[in-house]
């Protein structure tokens, strides 16, 4: 509180010191000049384009530099994501995917591949967000799962505290859902002989965080096609839908 109010004295004193100088000027121009009538046209003439100069300054330049930090956040978050499916989401994909029972038939209706246009991306969307996931958490090892997520767990908190994220609320949301699955997955003891309760909790939380990873993975891939193609093309290669529909073929 007693830094804000020195910081408000100290900006009070610097706008009373810029009005004494300027009137300083003013009087300097009138004894120089002794002509009363110019020296009040002008300091008027001033005054007049102190509100268009508020708004150039205030409006259009900060609309300005406010773009352009807003698309340095997004080219910072960018990267961020990208790290993010380079590291731990692609294979993340393939990981949850082996506890869902109709994967096989979401891979069939998913197709990203390098010719893909934006239209093809927002149909993606659509499928996934319409599709059933049939996770079940009993038909693979659990701790396979475990094991992964432990490996990448200093990843997944250290990405919490990268502060361009805060921007990204569907991303930060996915975080959260696959720290939750490893965080159920350490509280239990064992994760053997569970009780079908606890099978059906998993079979949830592993459900919304596959469901979560596998958008932001496709709008990950969308903005890759429009801004790096090149990088696309890499991408398209490590497809974890395309690679496993061309294996099961």
């Amino acid at each position: 509180m007693e830094i804000e109010i020195k910081k408000l004295n100290n900006s009070v004193l610097l706008g009373i010191g810029l009005i004494l100088l300027s009137l300083t000027f003013y009087g300097i121009q009138f004894l120089v000049f002794n002509d009363s009538k110019t020296t009040v046209f002008y300091f008027f003439q001033d005054i007049a384009f102190v509100p268009i100069n508020v708004f150039l300054v205030s409006v259009v330049l900060d609309q300005i530099i406010s773009k352009r930090e807003k698309q340095e956040k997004l080219r910072k978050i960018n990267i961020v994501i990208s790290a993010f499916f380079n590291e731990i989401g692609t294979p993340l994909i393939k990981l949850l995917a082996q506890y869902n029972l109709n994967f096989h038939d979401l891979k069939a209706k998913i197709c990203i591949k390098s010719d893909c246009i934006g239209e093809d991306f927002d149909r993606t969307l659509k499928i996934v967000e319409s599709f059933e996931f049939d996770v079940d958490s009993r038909i693979m090892d659990l701790t396979v799962l475990k094991e992964f997520m432990h490996t990448h767990k200093s990843y997944i908190l250290g990405m919490f505290e990268n502060p361009n994220l805060l921007e990204h609320d569907a991303f930060t949301d996915m975080l959260w859902a696959v720290f939750h699955v490893l965080d159920e997955l350490d509280s239990r003891e064992s994760l053997y002989g569970l009780p079908g309760n606890d099978m059906e909790h998993l079979s949830n939380d592993i459900k919304r965080a596959l469901k979560l990873v596998i958008t932001e993975w496709v709008y990950y891939m969308k903005h890759l096609k429009a801004e790096y193609p090149y990088l696309f093309a890499l991408a398209v290669r490590k497809n974890p839908f395309l690679e496993n529909i061309d294996n099961e073929q």
